[in-house]
């Protein structure tokens, strides 16, 4: 069976097919990740990215041996940064990248404010580049912005929405969102109250879930058929991770690309003290967590 890898990363979108019986990359590509620059730091618009996507995605296939046919596609991306959707399904404005300090303050505030008593905080702190913090961002300095969106996910599920897929979140992209209780795998109800946003939190799915198929435009412009199957994949560090083999609680993978992380599996989040020095999350297995 040939599948479909996307990774949008911080720097570079990429695009491989892989032949899964035989573990064989069949083709490869890569471009930059648009990036917007100005005054007010750096951020992805979600249309730009989309098209490389695309373009990318139609380079690969074009690559494949005759009479191949991929049967799945998948993505994922960075972590931590907000499409805003309106009710047609389409992105409004640009998604702050995920190491912009904007976030910052309003991180800062809100726990110190109703943030800091949540139980959910307590359990498990939550970084200062999360989602949630992004979002207070964009209420103080792009009300009309946040206003017009009737909901909101990460980038790499945006790109699977625009391929065709049901909008949704997976749960290793909620875990670097804030408001996500990791034992639960949903939505913190106190949290989501506290936050206090117009934007629905988008609907919860595991890595790996079907979601969907190709739209019939989509599958025109890249030259594949409408039935190649929409899969979530998750925060491109824990999709690394788990394309290398890590399946062990009792090994470490070293995740190094515009960013670096070392990652450890755990059978259940660590809570507490322990929890305040490490980042946690839902693994994109459905069965274990990272630390």
């Amino acid at each position: 069976m040939i599948t479909l890898g996307v990774d949008v990363g911080t720097t570079h979108t990429k695009v491989l097919a892989l032949d899964v019986e035989a573990g064989r990359t069949l083709a490869l590509t890569s471009a930059a990740t648009p990036v917007v620059r100005d005054a007010a730091g750096e951020a992805h618009r979600p249309a730009q990215v989309l098209e490389t996507v695309l373009e990318l995605t139609a380079s690969v296939v074009g690559q494949l041996p005759a009479g191949s046919q991929p049967r799945a596609l998948c993505v994922a991306s960075v972590g931590e940064e907000v499409v805003l959707i309106d009710a047609t399904g389409a992105p409004i404005g640009d998604a702050i990248t995920w190491y912009d300090p904007r976030g910052l303050d309003e991180a800062a505030a809100f726990m110190a404010g109703p943030g800091g008593d949540l139980p959910l905080s307590r359990r498990w702190p939550p970084d200062a580049t999360f989602s949630i913090f992004k979002l207070l961002w964009l209420r103080e300095h792009a009300a009309e912005q946040l206003a017009a969106a009737s909901t909101w996910t990460d980038l790499g599920d945006f790109v699977l929405r625009g391929l065709g897929g049901e909008l949704v979140m997976d749960w290793s992209h909620a875990s670097r969102a804030g408001g996500f209780d990791l034992a639960a795998r949903t939505w913190d109800p106190a949290t989501v109250e506290a936050i206090d946003i117009r934007p629905a939190f988008p609907r919860l799915v595991p890595g790996m879930t079907p979601i969907g198929r190709l739209s019939r435009t989509v599958a025109a412009a890249i030259g594949l058929p409408s039935e190649v199957t929409l899969v979530t994949g998750g925060h491109d560090h824990l999709c690394a991770a788990f394309g290398a083999g890590l399946r062990s609680t009792r090994e470490l993978f070293l995740s190094a690309g515009t960013s670096e992380a070392h990652l450890s599996l755990l059978a259940d989040p660590l809570e507490g003290e322990a929890a305040a020095h490490v980042d946690q999350g839902c693994y994109v297995d459905e069965r274990t967590w990272y630390a």
